[in-house]
């Protein structure tokens, strides 16, 4: 077979596939769409959907019971939207209150990055977009910052199953009846006349959804508002709203990039991967031999960021790995009072290699390690 007839023979091979595909998907759609239909044409469905608006009422018994509060009354000419009363956590915004912020650890800066950070929330203007590499602090900083300027902080987490309850809220029923319940940055608006001052931090934004991603957009321009239950939520006069997002790097593969209408909502800066100078002020190397143990490390470190441009690993050894290598290596030599041999090559396993899930890619970086700290592990 010459060359031709192989790609044409896979190029027919790839379109038959493909409308195998195509068929598959429409004949599943179909049986979904019947499915619905027999679902939504129940009765058991359609009392469900007139209890949960509001509709029916529930059934007298002997004992008191407590019916749906009644839709909000709409003002005159307004279309016919059904809102229910807003029920928040008051657990959870007492707890972003500024004087209950944890503090668990203190942010080292590198250069001026935290500096800059405080000028842009003092002034409040745009949404500030840290992008850098893991385990450098990003969320330290912002946590740092949010304490000490007396700010309230609303903290999401981001990732791919975030849906619009999480964010906004959602209707809900039970035994007292109808009512929507708050999601985060619903709380995050409840908070503003509590507090005045409220940060809003969207960690690894990256991971958020695209449709999650719009559903933000106006909330980081201009407007500084999110539509709730059928009404705009908006910053009150007086009050302070400041969002701020972290992102790792284009190259770590983000499940959703950062879409282009939100990000150039945003100013920020991209935060660089430490240099070892920088390395070393992270944490404390009291009794942290320089030669065999710190010199080595932070190269190890460097080359793992010098392998992930290339590709050769996904990986990046970060500071808070090297914290990790140094806790570890202290606590053996102290505690357990090991060898330095044996206390190096515990820490190589246990905080190295440890990240590294592929084979191929552990092999490389066990390689470089027996080779920079001078140790044979196994």
């Amino acid at each position: 077979m010459t060359n031709n007839d192989e790609l044409k023979y896979k190029l027919r091979k790839l379109g038959s596939e493909t409308i195998r595909e195509l068929y598959s998907r429409k004949y599943e759609q179909k049986k979904y769409n019947n499915l619905m239909k027999k679902i939504m044409s129940s009765d058991k469905f359609v009392d469900g959907l007139q209890l949960i608006q509001g509709q029916v009422s529930f059934p007298t018994t002997t004992t008191p019971t407590t019916t749906p509060p009644p839709p909000k009354p709409q003002p005159k000419g307004s279309m016919n939207v059904l809102r229910y009363p807003i029920h928040y956590n008051q657990e959870l915004l007492e707890r972003i209150a500024p004087e209950n912020l944890r503090n668990w650890g203190k942010y080292v800066p590198i250069a001026l990055e935290m500096k800059r950070l405080e000028e842009r929330i003092l002034q409040g203007t745009y949404p500030y977009l840290l992008e850098g590499d893991k385990g450098i602090g990003k969320t330290l900083m912002i946590h740092t910052l949010a304490k000490k300027l007396g700010y309230a902080l609303v903290e999401i987490r981001c990732n791919d199953s975030i849906k619009e309850r999480h964010l906004f809220g959602a209707p809900q029923i039970d035994e007292s009846g109808s009512y929507f319940m708050a999601g985060k940055l619903t709380h995050a608006y409840k908070a503003l006349p509590i507090y005045k001052k409220v940060m809003v931090h969207f960690d690894d934004l990256g991971a958020l959804s695209l449709e999650m991603q719009v559903a933000i957009l106006s909330m980081c321009d201009a407007r500084q508002s999110i539509d709730v239950n059928g009404i705009e939520m908006t910053v009150p006069d007086g009050c302070q709203l400041f969002t701020v997002a972290t992102t790792n790097p284009a190259s770590y593969g983000a499940i959703n990039p950062i879409q282009e209408a939100l990000r150039s909502r945003f100013i920020g800066e991209i935060l660089p991967y430490p240099k070892q100078d920088g390395m070393k002020k992270f944490m404390s190397w009291k009794d942290i031999p320089i030669g065999t143990v710190q010199e080595p490390l932070l190269t190890v470190a460097s080359n793992t960021h010098d392998l992930r441009i290339k590709n050769d690993v996904d990986y990046v050894i970060s500071p808070r790995d090297i914290e990790q290598f140094v806790s570890i290596y202290r606590y053996n030599i102290t505690k357990l009072k090991k060898t330095h041999k044996s206390a190096l090559e515990d820490s190589i396993r246990q905080t190295i290699l440890i990240k590294y899930a592929d084979a191929s890619e552990r092999e490389l970086i066990r390689v470089r390690c027996q080779e920079t700290f001078g140790v044979t592990v196994a």
